[in-house]
């Protein structure tokens, strides 16, 4: 059976994408692995991580319309062989004994920077190449993709970092980048004039609207501030897991990988049940219920070294943690979108979301200065602890505004101003 023309150019982009998952996720684990065995303090992998996200909280509002205007084989080829250079000069640094904290720092920037121009070029080309009908299928493909990637790269990177150096490794990226071309190139991506969007808005008009309409909803100012310091706290604890394995819990490189399988186990597990099992709760308690689960496997994680002496058995309770962090961290998260979804009228959801997206990737960095500071001095088990109660504190908070635990129902329809209720509650 002869495959229609738009599926041969998804497949070509498809396999060129997992190409650049696979080679960008074990650079990635690598480059941090290094950081923490060279350095090993909680300042230095911070400002790794911040290195990591300020590509995408600069450019990354700007990055859809950029795309959009852009030719997308070619941009897509520039940037991951810019990528793939970096990841030889990281290579030679290493092996050179050049290397010095800052360098890699630089390096991961630039790659970070080359990774959020492909990734905004890739939606835009697979939305320009995909039908209407069957745009819903290949985001779900897309999903799994990188679903697949949580779970098997942090296992693959650790077991190749068992057996080879961090140079050898970095080399990877280098590898991956021929075929990824070659698959690039043979895909048919339209140009930059066909994928210019016929109607284009500004990121200041979308985030103006998108404030006006938060502001006047006082429980998604709620949702939103809820969101922001979690994410805070999240991210920077998750930065310090490698110090936490290497330090606290006296782990290597294997056990490092082991934790974050768990947690992508978890969050594949979570997907599934939330996806197909039909939930007795409503949204946002659920959602909040998921949030206590997250913060007592946290906190767990943090607390295990103190109270269980025995090596082995703490490192299998941490596992079985990180894989309940990850189950909840879904039963968090999906609720509370689908609570947003249902409140927030189409018409304004593009805009409602990027602001949030916005507010999130500002408070982020924001988190990670602070935890960079604490970290080196209270240590990485005090951080876990610290964002795992906070999230439970949150959540028990909320479980006791009624209105709250009613966002996203018909109930709260009737109390939202007629001109803010969507057209699916009214």
């Amino acid at each position: 059976m002869r495959l229609e023309k738009w599926k041969l150019q998804f497949l070509a982009i498809g396999y060129g994408e997992s190409l650049s998952l696979v080679g960008s996720g074990i650079v990635q684990f690598a480059l941090i692995w290094w950081i923490t065995k060279y350095d090993g303090s909680a300042s230095a992998l911070t400002m790794a991580a911040f290195m990591a996200l300020a590509p995408s909280i600069v450019i990354g509002p700007f990055a859809g319309t950029l795309a959009g205007r852009l030719k997308g084989k070619y941009v897509l080829v520039i940037s991951a062989g810019a990528g793939a250079l970096l990841s030889l000069l990281s290579a030679i640094l290493i092996t050179s004994n050049q290397a010095q904290v800052w360098h890699i720092d630089l390096l991961i920037l630039g790659r970070s920077l080359a990774s959020a121009v492909c990734k905004q070029v890739m939606l835009v080309s697979l939305s320009q190449i995909v039908p209407q009908k069957n745009q819903a299928r290949v985001t779900a493909l897309n999903q799994a993709l990188l679903g697949t990637g949580i779970v098997i790269l942090p296992a693959v990177s650790a077991i190749l970092l068992a057996f080879l150096t961090v140079a050898q490794v970095m080399l990877i990226d280098c590898l991956t980048f021929g075929p990824f071309a070659a698959a690039i190139l043979f895909a048919n991506i339209p140009s930059g004039q066909r994928c210019r969007p016929a109607v284009t808005q500004t990121f200041r008009a979308n985030l103006r609207a998108g404030l006006g309409f938060v502001t006047q909803h006082r429980l998604l100012k709620v949702m939103c501030l809820q969101t922001v310091i979690l994410n805070a706290l999240l991210t920077p604890a998750l930065v310090l897991l490698p110090i936490l394995v290497t330090r606290v819990y006296r782990g290597d490189v294997l056990h490092l990988g082991s934790l974050q399988v768990a947690a992508g186990i978890g969050l594949a597990l979570g997907g599934l049940v939330f996806g197909f099992v039909r939930m007795p709760l409503s949204r946002i308690k659920l959602s909040q219920i998921g949030l206590i689960g997250w913060g007592i496997g946290t906190v767990c994680v943090g607390a295990i070294p103190a109270v269980i002496s025995n090596r082995q058995d703490r490192f299998l309770l941490a596992v079985a943690a990180m894989f309940v962090i990850g189950v909840t961290h879904v039963l968090n998260n999906a609720p509370l979108a689908a609570a947003q979804q249902a409140v927030i009228p189409p018409e304004l959801s593009g805009r409602v979301f990027t602001l949030i997206d916005t507010a999130v990737n500002v408070g982020t960095p924001i988190g990670l200065y602070f935890v960079g500071a604490a970290g080196d001095v209270i240590g990485p088990a005090s951080i876990w602890m610290g964002a795992g109660l906070m999230g439970i504190f949150t959540a028990v908070i909320t479980l006791f505004i009624p209105d709250y635990m009613n966002f996203g129902t018909a109930e709260l329809a009737r109390t939202e101003p007629i001109h803010h209720r969507p057209q699916a509650l009214a």
